[in-house]
């Protein structure tokens, strides 16, 4: 008899449903149960698809921890804490795999208070304890140490001195925006209890052992169009603007368009996933963060659209493959490498084929779970 899978608790940008989706495909029964954070979109993320099995209540912050004081907000943690139990005891006999996405599993969320951290991981040991495989998807910020990533950049010959010090200048202007001691916790965590962990980008540095994550889609729901257009339209949806380095890519628009280049550039804030697809569908150029060395699920989607993509991803390292399509970019050379790509027709061209391609074969849904798959097996 095939394992049953619960999917959870923690859903970012539709992740878990498509493994649950893929995993059912696969012939597995699986339930998949997420917090409802109450946030004004609501799931899923893709509007209009499947829905998840049930909802946990959880609405606003439980834990304020800001300005170096603890508030909690007793009512709130009570219903989470009641729901997330119930769902606890509902699986722990019936289910034999738990994925945990954003690296935290059902009690997870009392690690935000460091005193209550040694309760965080009591679920995690009672899964042990009953012989359950445990499967963490690390997504970046869950588990990234700045401090850490700056360091093994600051060391790796591979990334240049300007990237190293996009990263300083933001890091020294903003203080991060990252919990070094808790995703230290978090990091201990995954290590002792995953038996498969997925991480990739900044959330795998500090990590020793893991499988390359990849943000999961389903090709067949995006609409992918190249375009031939004489005056391309480039397209920048940042969901944080300080951290994607947003001010340096309306820099270098303004600087092309003061060359007089001719292309049309759409910001994109605030609005709804689907609108952002049916967006992207259209444009021919996308630019994703240029700050940390990685990318989002945005890269993806829009190489799945048919668009060549700019990030500060760099092939080859911090868990990327050599054969990324992405056009490499910092802050130092963005308006050079959005110049050539609005210029050059054939190299933006080969891009988009090149990322169609990419993203079908790297991030299809199926292809993720399978490497879960594969990774227990050889486990169990």
């Amino acid at each position: 008899m095939r394992p049953k899978i619960f999917i959870g608790i923690h859903e970012i940008c539709d992740t878990t449903l498509q493994f649950a989706k893929g995993f059912r495909e696969l012939g597995y029964e699986v339930s998949n149960v997420v917090v409802d954070t109450g946030q004004n979109f609501k799931y899923p993320y893709t509007r209009g698809g499947p829905t998840h099995d049930r909802y946990i209540p959880h609405h606003g912050s439980s834990f304020d921890t800001r300005d170096g004081h603890i508030d909690i907000d007793y009512l709130n943690v009570a219903r989470y804490g009641i729901g997330v139990l119930i769902e606890f005891l509902r699986h722990l006999f019936t289910h034999d795999v738990f994925i945990f996405n954003f690296s935290e599993s059902f009690f997870g969320a009392l690690a935000h208070v460091e005193r209550l951290r040694w309760l965080s991981t009591i679920d995690l040991r009672i899964l042990r304890l009953f012989d359950k495989k445990i499967v963490f998807i690390v997504n970046g910020s869950d588990l990234r140490s700045d401090k850490l990533l700056l360091n093994a950049m600051r060391a790796n010959d591979h990334v240049s001195r300007d990237h190293v010090k996009a990263l300083e200048m933001y890091l020294e202007n903003t203080g991060g925006k990252v919990d070094e001691n808790l995703n230290a916790f978090r990091r201990n965590v995954v290590q002792k209890y995953g038996d498969c962990v997925l991480a990739g980008g900044g959330g795998a540095v500090g990590l020793v052992e893991f499988e390359p994550f990849r943000p999961p889609v389903d090709p067949s729901e995006l609409e992918y169009e190249i375009s031939n257009a004489t005056k391309p339209l480039v397209v920048h949806a940042p969901s944080d603007a300080q951290i994607k380095g947003t001010k340096f890519v309306i820099k270098s628009i303004e600087e092309l368009r003061n060359e007089g280049l001719n292309f049309e550039f759409s910001l994109i804030q605030d609005r709804p996933a689907a609108e952002v697809r049916e967006i992207l569908s259209k444009s021919d150029i996308a630019v994703d963060q240029v700050i940390y060395p990685g990318h989002g699920l945005f890269a993806v989607e829009a190489m799945a659209t048919g668009n060549a993509v700019l990030s500060g991803m760099i092939p080859g390292q911090f868990g990327f493959p050599e054969n990324n399509p992405i056009l490499s970019s910092t802050p130092a050379n963005l308006t050079e490498n959005l110049r050539i790509l609005i210029e050059d027709k054939k190299l933006r061209r080969e891009l988009q084929q090149r990322g169609l391609q990419y993203a079908k074969r790297e991030h299809n849904y199926i292809v993720q779970c399978k490497l879960i798959q594969n990774k227990l097996e050889t486990n169990i």
